[in-house]
């Protein structure tokens, strides 16, 4: 499909992961891939960041910091500043709970402290002390301490967070990036492409870009540009409704491909039955679009490992893939991290009244899940609460906006209920799960 005769484009809809290409392009004058060792890491200072709540990597941040700790309890210490509760923070040894643009404010502090040439920011007295704490734990640390920033800060300010751990010398890997990474564009490219008529064939696979692309992008009018819609998918969603064509996919346990884990492992995808209806996969949609003959999604695996290992011991290499469950030697090496220069930053401008930061559900994800009635079951951390969203803030909160109680719904539990914990200050902060309110 890259032929000549036809001009294929890449884009990947990610709502809800988290991109460090380009705070690190603003350090290392390249995108790279950051990636943190938990494991060997002394001091764990998360501003705004969840490592141990909902996400591709939780299991394993998860099972590096209990190991740690689990040998010997001193051994890490863990800090956390955020404006909503998470698992993160109620892991922590110290936690502190500010507003957004705060806990910018707070990162500036630390890079100061660390030597960076920017103007100490104010404070209040006990975000300084805050700060002053972490920066004596880093500097104690050498080469132990990481610094976390999440994706709901600004790209400034996360790429200040890379510039104080390369500062730090801080158990992070840098990587290349690979292929379809290094490769693909984003929505809003393509939202622009569709608004200038470049899209003849658009081709959604496995994707719900109606119900999660950003509202400013207006999705539903530039998709009807395409003159011709396909799109694959294990629902008729949004998506589907809105194209020309769907394809049913088959599930993952119906289904022969591989797939990457977030640290770049391959791992091979075996089927445990066969697809109960009949459906089409991306790889034979794909194939067939570019005009490859038919055949089945496990000669066309075996086939392309075929190629990359090469015919000789090819059959005793498959079927050691297929009982460790990973390819051998996958995982690509780290490079060496370039020369690190000092990312412009300005300060926030304090913002008056409510912040909403979007986070992904510890159930649902970004919403891919909606659809699965056994994640709906699953009770949210501290609140408990299943089968919906709520709204959870301090009675002081609630009175200045007029919100009541009302029907049967229940108080906020009494670690939650003062204005510290969930406010952060002055200026309020609600948390906004993904992905529960849409239709089945």
């Amino acid at each position: 499909m890259r032929s000549p005769a036809v001009s294929l484009r890449l884009r990947l809809l990610q709502p809800a992961e988290d991109d460090d290409t380009e705070p690190a392009r603003a350090v290392y004058g390249e995108p790279l891939r950051l990636r943190p060792r938990l494991m060997d890491a002394a001091v764990v200072l998360a501003f705004d960041a969840d490592p141990l709540g909902p996400g591709p990597d939780q299991a394993a941040n998860a099972r590096a910091l209990a190991s740690r700790r689990g040998s010997d309890p001193d051994s890490t210490r863990l800090f956390s500043a955020e404006c909503a509760m998470t698992l993160t923070g109620a892991f922590a040894d110290r936690r502190i709970a500010a507003h957004p643009d705060v806990i910018e404010t707070m990162i500036a502090a630390l890079a100061s402290r660390l030597g960076a040439s920017l103007s100490a920011p104010d404070l209040q007295e006990e975000e300084a002390r805050f700060i002053d704490t972490v920066a004596k734990a880093l500097q104690a640390r050498t080469g132990g301490g990481l610094v976390l920033a999440g994706p709901s800060l600004s790209p400034g300010t996360r790429a200040l967070a890379a510039w104080i751990n390369d500062r730090l010398d801080a158990p992070v890997d840098t990587f290349a990036l690979s292929p379809p990474a290094g490769e693909a564009g984003t929505l809003a490219e393509l939202a622009t492409d569709l608004q200038a008529g470049k899209v003849q064939t658009l081709l959604i696979l496995d994707s719900n870009p109606m119900a999660a692309a950003p509202g400013d992008l207006d999705f539903a009018a530039l998709m009807a540009r395409a003159p011709f819609r396909l799109h694959l998918g294990l629902y008729f969603d949004e998506t589907a409704e809105a194209s020309i064509w769907h394809l049913p996919t088959p599930h993952t346990l119906e289904s022969w491909s591989d797939i990457a884990a977030p640290d770049d492992t391959i791992s091979l995808i075996q089927p445990l039955i066969r697809p109960l209806h009949p459906s089409s996969s991306a790889h034979r949609v794909l194939a067939l679009m570019s005009a490859e003959a038919d055949r089945s999604d496990y000669d066309r695996l075996r086939d392309f490992w075929r190629g990359q290992w090469g015919g000789e011991g090819f059959e005793d290499r498959w079927r050691k893939t297929l009982v460790d469950g990973v390819v051998e030697g996958s995982r690509p090496q780290a490079v060496p991290r370039p020369a690190a220069q000092l990312p412009d930053w300005t300060p926030p401008a304090r913002q008056e009244g409510y912040a909403i930061v979007y986070r992904p559900d510890p159930s649902v994800f970004d919403g891919r899940f909606a659809n699965n009635a056994w994640l709906q079951e699953c009770p949210q951390p501290f609140s408990k609460a299943v089968w919906g969203n709520a709204i959870e803030m301090s009675p002081e909160d609630a009175a200045h906006a007029k919100i009541a109680e009302c029907g049967t719904h229940s108080p906020l539990p009494p670690r939650l209920r003062g204005a510290n914990d969930l406010a952060g200050g002055p200026a309020p902060r609600s948390p906004a799960p993904l992905g529960l309110h849409r239709r089945p």
